[in-house]
């Protein structure tokens, strides 16, 4: 033992440790090997392609110009489209987006070849494959990110192929087309004219081809072992004044050694946008959807004066729906995961048309309910599009009250409102105040609208809401569901923009009276799917009590906000009820926002998850849903779900009665893995939070290990503890900081700041930092113990003490088998007083982290017994963990009415899979490591004749090189003398030599405690004392 000549400690700060060792940069490249698993597969030609809803086909585009691939191998179609492209005329049946036209290439010799495309998402590259035995021709294609311009390359191997190429464009409504060649380049042009529409629109095309042997400018002929370039260029009215000129320009400037350098700052774009924020769940399935769900997203969004319109890629000259912005729920939903997903060039456009219709909504409140010329705020139709038109005005097929004054309301006051949400999330996720000045005129119109519609109810001291069908149609509701959440984030928001942009100050009495008094939720009784009776929330006072399709009873959870699991305990028990008895997970309309509505009430993650993945399951292979004429709507389901599971940062918004208002709300709470499944990894990157944060973190085995943030505006933050009972160290820009401690994390940050929280009080080392850091998938470890852990040799090395049944084949088992096919042992106990346990000795443990992973299997009928799982060296407990207490270690069985009775709503076999993490201290090094199982109580469930629970697939890892560093000081103890011992740990490398230094201030000068330690590989450890004395001090490491 050394003993020191300082004084008492009562702070000790490990200062940096000095380390040689290279550490892999944690984001940039990685971000591409992730997306770049996963890629969209057509075995067959798309057979929705060209229709007037959804196609089915492969999807380009780069936010303005778009392309929809569809028909056989000898007849290749590409629908050209553009964002800016409408039919622009007021009046129903009068607007519509527009197809631009067809590229076409015609293959004689492909037919019977066979069929096969390949769209990578990392690179947005989409690769078509035909084969007809004696030949292939491959077609590889892009929309360039950086142009509007379609590039493809046509490779023939083994023969030779004639390809024929077609550029036409469309025609009808009213439009007037044209074509031509100029000086070898082709073109076509499709124009609406002032004489037909209210708004001329105008989109000109021009083809090129490089290389090969060319006829008629029309007819290719590649050569075997040769590529041909085929370029496709487009240009638009409102980007050009000339745009046919621009198109051939481009064309005929174009040279084949051009298109390296287009390819590679195509691909540089695509690895920037996936660089935004990535995640890493460990299903393949829905990862290659949330990834699918943004690729299509960043095609067609980008633009930031015509947003994608209700389908995206528009094939046809009628759409359904006239194919336009529809506000009561279609338009919106595409964008609910943008900025959660930190992609905000491809939110943007979604404010351009609703700040354009602005002036006529205006007009519309005032003829409809003012009187006069008084200011009534907006009031939307259901359908609009780009520049203000309206899209269903003076719809022939309705009257009132569905259409009032000539305006398309459906009797729903509800659409301004809607538009909002959106915004309001942008603006709680960043904090931009120039985007803050952009959104406020439109939000006070909303809260001007709500102000002169609301009628305040003297005799119940609130304000209600007459007259507002919650549904289209449906009637003269009161208090209409899906308005009273949107009140509540419509001024929520109006008010935190009036005070952060410092405006309107003598308005927010009147807002905020609005807030806490506006009517609470109305309940009901519905019956649920076991049969029991919940009380959930009503669609309305009076009125509308319930639907049988679409989800607009949840939507005052998501998306507007107003509820979430951390709300009154009441409210959040309806809310988990009224999900309980709709289960609208497969909802042709509503499935967007009752997934993610799920996860803010906080349902079983296990159960939110399972259903994700047969959502998912039933796509197209572009991301649409099967059989489901909406568009890209669909496209938010996925990310906002997992976004929100991951990190939720969301606080309720308003004041959400009934029985009064509550506290006023924190701006933001981060919450790491709020509703995640603990058994299973999962890691993000960059994730946008309330409070304008850009959050990265990760989960492996149980315990989350690490948060970092970026404050883009240094606003104060709030972390619920994501390591509870710990404390935490903060690392401000590289810089040890701080330790915060509580069941919440408060602190200030700085603009652009990047902030870093490991658990425990002590400094980490860079190195020990970025070994936190890893991707959970890259750390797997040594067994030990062999297969005798899994059962292959049934229960050899395993001592069972107790209980009434081994793990003989020929005892318990599932009958059902784990997805390698094997069957989970069973452990019996017939009288649950006579417990049953099995445990295995490892021999010495060594320092470091050891994993224990396990299945543990449910079975019907059966009284199933909550189970133990300890992990010891010696006596010392590392983890001790029962699934009484912890539903995290109970097998999922598809309902949250039962989290306990395994038995009831389960399937036989199904199972569930564990990963636990624990560490072994130096000094529990050498003691004898020990797994043990152990029946605990009884579970409830259905009656049976056992008493049992099932295990397999059992497996130990030694974690050598990820040992966390979390506690560079293992121990401190008090002696009798007043005297401080010490025990310092590090981690060292063989070969080394080390250094103990000591300070009191940090000043230049450190004392040397001792020198010339060897290394004593993974980990070098010394006790010090330090006598009474001075009030701290601080240990450095040296290492050479």
């Amino acid at each position: 033992m050394h003993r020191l000549q300082t004084g008492t400690i009562l702070t000790l700060i490990i200062g940096a440790l000095l380390w040689v060792v290279a550490s892999a940069p944690l984001y940039g490249s990685e971000v591409l090997d992730v997306v770049g698993k996963y890629e969209s597969v057509w075995t067959s030609p798309p057979t929705r392609t060209p229709a007037n809803f959804a196609v089915d086909g492969p999807l380009l585009g780069n936010g303005d110009m778009l392309a929809a691939i569809s028909g056989p191998p000898q007849a290749v179609v590409f629908h050209l489209g553009k964002n800016d492209f409408w039919r622009l005329q007021q009046g129903n049946g009068n607007a519509a987006p527009q197809p631009v036209g067809t590229f076409t290439l015609s293959t004689a010799d492909l037919v019977g070849a066979s069929y096969q495309v390949n769209q990578s998402l990392v690179d947005a590259t989409t690769r078509l494959n035909f084969d007809r035995g004696d030949g292939v021709l491959r077609m590889e294609s892009r929309v360039l990110a950086q142009e509007n311009l379609l590039l493809i390359g046509l490779t023939a191997e083994q023969r030779s192929f004639e390809v024929v190429c077609g550029l036409t464009a469309h025609s009808g409504r009213g439009s007037v087309s044209a074509s031509g060649d100029s000086g070898g380049v082709l073109w076509i042009e499709r124009a609406f004219g002032a004489d037909v529409v209210d708004i001329p629109t105008k989109v000109a095309c021009a083809m090129t081809t490089l290389g090969g042997s060319t006829s008629g400018q029309v007819a290719l002929t590649i050569a075997a072992g040769e590529t041909v370039w085929v370029a496709v260029s487009m240009d638009s009215l409102f980007k050009s004044t000339t745009p046919r000129d621009d198109v051939i320009v481009r064309c005929a400037g174009l040279l084949e050694s051009d298109i390296p350098g287009l390819i590679a700052a195509h691909a540089a774009w695509w690895a920037g946008y996936w660089d935004k924020a990535w995640i890493e769940i460990g299903d393949p399935e829905i990862e290659l959807a949330y990834y699918r769900s943004y690729y299509g997203m960043g095609s067609c969004s980008r633009d930031p004066e015509f947003p994608p319109a209700i389908f995206g890629w528009t094939t046809t000259n009628n759409p359904r729906w006239n194919g336009d912005y529809h506000t009561n729920y279609n338009f919106q939903t595409p964008f609910y995961a943008l900025a959660s997903g930190n992609r905000l060039e491809q939110l943007t456009p979604h404010d351009a048309p609703v700040f354009d219709f602005m002036s006529r909504a205006q007009g519309y409140a005032t003829d409809i309910f003012g009187s006069g010329t008084d200011p009534w705020g907006v009031i939307f139709g259901v359908g609009i599009g780009p520049k203000g038109i309206d899209t269903t005005y003076n719809h022939g097929s309705f009257s009132f009250p569905n259409k009032e004054q000539g305006v398309l309301t459906f009797g729903q006051r509800s659409d301004a409102a809607l538009c909002l949400v959106n915004m309001a999330d942008r603006w709680r996720r960043s904090y931009d105040p120039a985007y803050g000045e952009k959104v406020y005129p439109f939000a006070k119109e909303v809260a001007a609208f709500w102000e002169n519609y609301l009628v305040w109810d003297a005799a119940n001291s609130r304000y209600v809401i007459n007259n507002d069908s919650v549904h289209e149609g449906s009637g003269a509701d009161f208090n209409s569901i899906l308005s009273l959440g949107l009140i509540r984030n419509t001024f929520d928001f109006v008010l935190d923009l009036s005070n952060e942009l410092d405006r309107d100050a003598d308005k927010r009495a009147a807002w905020q009276d609005i807030l806490e008094k506006i009517s609470g939720y109305t309940t009901h009784f519905k019956k649920a799917p076991d049969g029991s009776s919940l009380e959930v929330f009503r669609y309305s006072e009076v009125g509308t009590s319930w639907w049988s399709s679409n989800t607009l009873g949840i939507k005052p959870i998501f998306p507007a906000g107003s509820i979430n699991y951390e709300s009154d305990p009441n409210l959040v028990q309806y809310a988990r009820n009224t999900i309980e008895v709709m289960q609208r997970w497969n909802d042709s309309n509503g499935s967007n926002s009752f997934f993610p509505a799920a996860v803010q009430i906080g349902y079983e993650p296990r159960v939110i998850l399972n259903q994700l993945g047969t959502y998912v399951r039933n796509m197209y292979p572009n991301g649409f849903l099967v059989n489901n004429p909406h568009g890209i709507e669909n496209f938010s389901t996925v990310p906002s779900t997992i976004n929100e599971m991951l990190c939720m940062s969301r606080v309720a918004v308003g004041y959400s009665g009934p029985t009064g208002p509550f506290p006023a709300r924190d701006e933001s709470i981060l919450r790491l893995f709020p509703v995640w499944p603990r058994e299973r990894d999962a890691r993000f990157t960059r994730l946008r939070a309330w409070g304008g944060f850009l959050v990265s973190s990760s989960l492996w085995a149980g315990e989350v290990q690490f948060v970092e943030l970026t404050s883009e505006q240094g606003r104060d933050c709030i972390i619920r503890n994501p390591w509870p009972g710990q404390a935490a160290r903060l690392y401000r820009n590289g810089e040890t900081a701080e330790v915060v401690s509580g069941a919440t994390f408060s602190f200030a940050t700085s603009p652009d700041e990047t902030i870093r929280l490991f658990p425990g009080e002590h400094a980490l080392s860079e190195e020990a930092q970025n070994r936190l850091m890893r991707s959970p998938s890259s750390i797997s470890g040594t067994p030990v113990g062999g297969q005798n852990l899994s059962f292959e040799s049934g229960i050899t090395g395993w001592t069972v003490n107790g209980g009434t049944s081994t793990f003989d084949d020929l005892a318990a088992w599932t009958s059902s088998p784990l997805p390698d096919g094997s069957h989970a042992r069973g452990i019996r106990a017939n009288d649950p007083g006579d417990p049953i346990s099995i445990s295995q000795d490892f021999g010495p443990a060594a320092t470091g982290t050891y994993l224990v992973s396990f299945h543990v299997a449910d079975r019907i009928n059966e009284k199933w017994l909550n189970y133990r799982v300890e992990l010891l060296a010696g006596d010392q407990v590392l983890f001790d963990r029962d699934s009484a207490t912890d539903p995290s270690l109970r097998p999922p069985n598809g309902s949250t009415s039962h989290l306990g009775a395994w038995g009831q709503g389960g399937t036989e076999g199904s199972w569930h899979k564990l990963r636990l993490q624990a560490e072994v201290p130096v000094s529990l090094a050498g003691q004898t490591l020990t797994l043990r199982f152990t029946s605990s109580t009884q579970s409830t469930g259905d009656d049976g004749n056992h008493h049992d629970f099932a295990l397999d697939h059992v497996a130990l890892n030694f974690v050598s090189d990820s040992w966390p560093l979390k506690a560079y000081i293992q121990k401190r103890n008090t002696l009798a003398d007043g005297s401080t011992e010490i025990t310092l740990n590090w981690l060292s490398s063989a070969d080394w030599t080390y250094r103990v230094e000591s300070s009191s201030d940090l000043q230049p000068l450190w004392n040397e405690v001792l020198s010339g330690i060897e290394a004593t590989p993974p980990v070098n450890s010394i006790t010090m004392t330090v006598p009474p004395g001075k009030s701290r001090l601080f240990f450095r490491v040296m290492g050479w």
